[in-house]
């Protein structure tokens, strides 16, 4: 799923107060991956990571990820367009 904006996401994170490390713990993933996205080097992530991150912070998918598959998905668009 596409980030729509890292900033978002970091004042989401201080909102809640809660670190890097947290948000990558429920999600699944390391405090870098999510650094990244909060600065924008990772523009997407899987859906499930996603998901995680959104539930963790306690808002819906949709304020911090487009839920348009992305090209870096993982998902065959090619297969689910036949």
């Amino acid at each position: 799923m596409r980030l729509k904006n890292g900033k978002l996401l970091r004042e989401l994170m201080n909102t809640k107060n809660v670190s890097n490390a947290e948000v990558g713990l429920a999600a699944g993933v390391g405090r870098t991956f999510i650094s990244a996205l909060v600065n924008e080097r990772r523009t997407s992530c899987r859906p499930q990571v996603a998901e995680a991150i959104a539930k963790r912070l306690d808002v819906p998918l949709e304020v911090i990820f487009d839920p348009r598959p992305s090209a870096g998905s993982g998902q065959n668009m090619k297969a689910s367009a036949a």
